[in-house]
């Protein structure tokens, strides 16, 4: 359902033909934004008409024999054009028979200068009566105040009784000539029933003419899909020409002006509140124009938008139906003291040259703020923070930088807000006890401490926990990231105040971002990110990173499935759990089953709650609509 629409560079529409009004392309609507949904597209391509030139009275008063010569007529150009089409009116006495058209220059009598071809000559066949004959695939441009079309027998066709139409009204001066033996040339009776359709060109430098499909009814059903395809260049030759039949009378006629350029008069823009419910016009602006702000919105509500372009003489298709969710309000920020102890100590530990450490579990991502020991002996030491790897402590990620004064007794607190710690999965707090300090403890089961011997490994103390305690801050206006080595799998749970550039996010990511694009069900680079969307970075090393912005509550994927979306999380730090998002038709998430890549432990696991700055495939049976709110 969301399909792309491809970009139009030129549209031509024959003068006599009802032609599809070209659409705007690129709709994008722009979410995050406060109080208002901002609306952009690429404006609908001017139509360019095709100008037929024509001098004869539109019916034959008698007729050439083409055994008898070379006929042509001399047409004026009003500036440089394409040639699209040759018309002309034949009496042939045994059917369909070859003929061959010539552009010839004029020499310096005026009359036809048959050995100064401006052009190819052209093959093809005609028939009794008016012939309407594409000769724009080949590529005939022209730049000259004058020139002669002419019309030969074919060097094959050896049958009499071909015959080309002349009216009974000749031009003043003269314009079509017979020339025989190459050198001798004579009026013909009236002009002769031959004429040239041209598009004046801008940039163009071959023009062809496709058949296009009547304009769309003005009902807007709601998310209309519609591609129509418009090929004025293709890349072949195998290109049928517009009929032209019946053509009408032209008498005099001559272009008065190089060009006739339509433009659209206006944008249309319509929106829907609600998924599947009908589209509404809601504003209108200058065809020119290719934005648009609406302001009647609701913050965190998503709207659907579509828009339509208005020529004098129709409308044009609606591009995809495109969707956008405004966002605002303060950002709240929560400490929690992550700890085992139940306050009341068993005994106190010194261990001089060791590491004494506890087990501690973010469930969710959070920036680590402070560390707290409650001293037992004075003395000196260093905090250490270690992640979890085969299950112990591995990699330390806390470079302090000098040893610690613990002059006093009882809580002592360690501020390590400023080393930009942030944590999202299992890690170690602890104390390198490097001069006669010692810590309190509690003795028991179940224990979360863990000991590092001097020159040992580290070992698990399953019947004790330090008195350690980890503050961590959740703030919904930041999203923390621990980036390990490798693939990580990541969301914006907000609006991030620097943008939604890849690059400026991620500046250090190895190559592009990777997204999934679950039209084409394949994997795609991206450099714009988007909130409820997941993203693959790829990092050499472990790093941390904090972005601040807008909360995100809620979003919305229309047309979401069937099969595999990427989805993103949302602000709260208590995450959503799976089961209380809704989907449209219901029952398409069935069983609600989230896959997450643990970037430490390198593999894919099931989850059952939707984290912020992580991001989850989920399974989706149906196309519909998913929503994610808090």
């Amino acid at each position: 359902m969301k399909k792309t629409l491809f970009l139009l560079a030129l549209v031509v529409l024959a003068s006599t033909v009802v032609g599809q009004w070209p659409p705007p392309t690129g709709l994008t609507a722009y979410s995050g934004l406060t109080d208002r949904v901002d609306l952009e597209w690429t404006a609908p391509p001017p139509i360019y008409t095709a100008d037929t030139l024509a001098y004869d009275a539109g019916s034959g008063a008698g007729g050439g024999d083409l055994d008898s010569g070379y006929y042509s007529v001399r047409f004026t150009l009003a500036g440089r054009c394409s040639l699209i089409a040759v018309q002309a009116s034949f009496y042939t006495l045994l059917g369909l028979r070859p003929v061959k058209f010539y552009f010839w220059g004029v020499d310096g009598w005026g009359y036809p200068n048959i050995h100064n071809h401006l052009a190819t000559p052209v093959e093809a066949y005609a028939n009794v009566g008016w012939n309407d004959i594409d000769i724009s695939s080949a590529g005939i441009v022209l730049n000259t105040p004058s020139f002669f079309l002419g019309v030969g027998k074919h060097p094959l066709d050896t049958l009499p009784e071909f015959l080309i139409y002349y009216d009974n009204a000749p031009s003043d001066p003269v314009r079509s000539y017979r020339t025989w033996g190459g050198i001798y040339h004579f009026a013909t009776p009236g002009d002769l029933l031959l004429r040239l359709v041209v598009m004046y060109l801008d940039t163009r430098e071959i023009c062809e003419i496709s058949s296009f499909a009547r304009p769309m009814p003005s009902e807007i059903p709601f998310g209309q899909k519609t591609v129509t395809p418009i090929a004025p260049f293709p890349d072949n030759d195998d290109v049928e020409f517009l009929p032209f039949n019946p053509l009408p009378p032209m008498g005099r006629a001559r272009p008065s002006a190089p060009m006739t350029v339509t433009q659209a008069d206006s944008i249309i823009i319509f929106r829907a509140s609600t998924w599947g419910s009908s589209l509404s016009r809601i504003a209108a602006v200058a065809g020119s124009v290719t934005t648009y702000s609406d302001y009647s919105v609701t913050s965190g509500h998503t709207y659907y938008y579509t828009i339509r372009a208005d020529f004098p003489g129709g409308e044009s298709p609606m591009p995809d139906t495109v969707y956008g969710t405004p966002y605002s309000g303060d950002a709240t920020t929560i400490y929690d003291t992550l700890r085992h102890d139940d306050g009341f100590s068993d005994a106190g530990v010194q261990y001089p040259g060791a590491v004494l450490a506890d087990q501690f579990y973010a469930g969710t991502p959070c920036k680590l703020i402070r560390l707290d020991y409650h001293i037992n002996t004075v003395g000196s030491g260093i905090p250490r923070i270690y992640l979890k790897s085969d299950g112990k402590p591995g990699t330390e990620i806390l470079d302090y930088p000098s040893n610690v004064s613990f002059s006093g007794i009882g809580w002592r607190s360690v501020n390590v807000s400023g080393f930009g710690i942030f944590l999202d999965d299992t890690f170690y707090a602890g104390l390198e006890m490097t001069s006669g300090v010692g810590i309190s403890l509690d003795a028991g089961f179940p224990g979360y401490a863990w000991d590092l011997p001097p020159s040992g490994t580290w070992q698990e103390i399953s019947d004790t926990t330090y008195y350690i305690r980890a503050l961590v801050e959740y703030c919904d206006g930041k999203t923390y990231y621990h980036l390990y080595p490798g693939w990580n799998a990541v969301s914006l749970p907000i609006i991030p105040s620097v943008g939604l550039d890849a690059s400026t996010l991620f500046p250090f990511a190895l190559g592009p971002i990777w997204g999934w694009n679950s039209d084409i069900k394949s994997w795609q680079s991206t450099t714009t990110l988007e909130t409820g969307k997941g993203y693959f970075v790829l990092s050499d090393r472990d790093t941390n990173i904090s972005l601040s912005g807008v909360p995100i509550h809620d979003y919305t994927i229309p047309w979401a499935g069937p099969w595999f979306e990427f989805i993103g999380g949302l602000s709260n730090y208590e995450g959503l759990d799976a089961s209380e998002v809704s989907t449209t038709p219901s029952g398409i998430w069935d069983p609600p089953e989230l896959f997450y890549w643990d970037a430490a432990a390198r593999r894919w696991t099931r989850k059952m709650a939707i984290s912020p700055s992580k991001a989850y495939f989920i399974i989706l049976n149906d196309e519909g609509l998913f929503e994610a709110h808090e």
